[in-house]
């Protein structure tokens, strides 16, 4: 379109009439409006919606995308539970919180058997008294009597746990069929947990589990095979024992079998004979008894028999010096087996010098026993 202006900025309007000039006005302003609204608008307005519309396409494409990575990551987790061996993170993280107690568990058992170990060798148990309960009464007991029986082994073995100064404990003579070891079967911890502490349950008699190495003049170096017992972790015996299971931790020393000069001593309160003290490498022998008024001199009767029936045992008979020591008065002297065991392991732990203050100790409940002044 011509300009309406000249190359040396004159209008070239001014030398026309004035309809021409009108005219000439029109057309430019027509044209000028033309030229915006055909030509400058839709470039522009097509230059403004192509940007609006790859902007939504990304937007929409970015979208689509995530959707696509978290249905990815969900078909993985998915495949990995199923494919066992590449299980996800999330999972194993699941099955570890499951198995945590167990594992606690397991770490606090190994802690609490290598003190227990440590305390045996600190107590010296290998040169201490050994204490064997005799259950060769069982048919004789009533189903009460043999659960009250039950509950004071288990009284027993609790006492021993927990002290210092432990001992080697022996239960012979309980039949699997038998009453008693009904009853200790639903004690907790019977018979496995109760074999790793010093304790250990033969269904054999007491002229069984100690007269075979006596008789064929087997010598058991004590002191050598309780130190390796704990030492290295021995295995179980030969003899017949309760148990049902073994696990790593639990060891029962190699101690069944003794040395000929070992002695027994049966402790009943129908013996003559007092005891004074307390003997290293001795066993003492509490009469597996509930009623001693129904079975009367039961317990020394039983140590006749094992004398002549196993002369090789030689076993002797002694009674706690209760009369010595305490004044009972209208009390009872008859004890538990938990009673007569805690006794003994009191007076070793007060170094074998007090029996009025072992005796004591374990019998506070019965308020007419005062000491009697030697």
């Amino acid at each position: 379109m011509m300009s309406p202006w000249s190359s040396n900025g004159t209008s070239m309007l001014s030398n026309c009439s004035t309809p021409t000039v009108v005219f000439s006005l029109l057309f430019l302003i027509t044209s000028t409006e033309q030229f915006r609204i055909s030509s400058r608008a839709p470039w522009i307005s097509s230059i403004w919606g192509i940007s609006r519309q790859s902007t939504f396409v990304h937007r929409n494409q970015s979208i689509v995308q995530s959707s696509s990575v978290v249905r990815l990551n969900k078909s993985v987790l998915h495949s990995s539970n199923e494919n066992g061996p590449s299980a996800s993170i999330a999972t194993s993280t699941d099955d570890n919180t499951a198995l945590q107690p167990q594992i606690n568990e397991r770490k606090g058992q190994k802690r609490r058997e290598k003190r227990w170990r440590r305390r045996m060798i600190e107590a010296d148990v290998g040169n201490s008294f050994r204490v064997c309960f005799d259950c060769a009464f069982d048919s004789k007991l009533s189903s009460k009597e043999a659960n009250s029986l039950a509950m004071q082994l288990a009284f027993s073995y609790g006492v021993n746990n927990k002290s210092h100064l432990p001992v080697y404990i022996d239960i012979c003579g309980v039949e699997r069929d038998g009453q008693t070891r009904g009853h200790l079967e639903k004690v907790q911890g019977f018979p496995d947990r109760w074999a790793g502490r010093a304790l250990r349950c033969f269904e054999e008699g007491l002229e069984e589990v100690y007269g075979q190495g006596i008789d064929n003049g087997e010598d058991v170096d004590d002191n050598n095979d309780d130190a390796k017992g704990y030492e290295n972790e021995l295995g179980t015996t030969d003899a017949d024992t309760c148990s049902n299971s073994s696990e790593d931790e639990q060891f029962q020393p190699y101690f069944s079998k003794v040395a000929p000069n070992h002695q027994f001593v049966y402790l009943t309160g129908d013996s003559p004979n007092v005891l004074s003290t307390l003997e290293n490498n001795t066993t003492y022998i509490i009469g597996g008894i509930v009623d001693r008024n129904r079975l009367k001199r039961a317990a020394i009767n039983r140590a006749k028999s094992l004398n002549s029936q196993h002369p090789s045992l030689n076993v002797t008979t002694a009674r706690l010096p209760l009369d010595e020591h305490i004044d009972f008065k209208e009390s009872t002297r008859i004890l538990t087996c938990n009673h007569v065991f805690e006794i003994l392991l009191r007076f070793r732990e007060n170094e074998y010098t007090d029996w009025k203050m072992a005796i004591m100790t374990v019998l506070p409940h019965r308020k007419d026993l005062e000491e009697k002044n030697e």
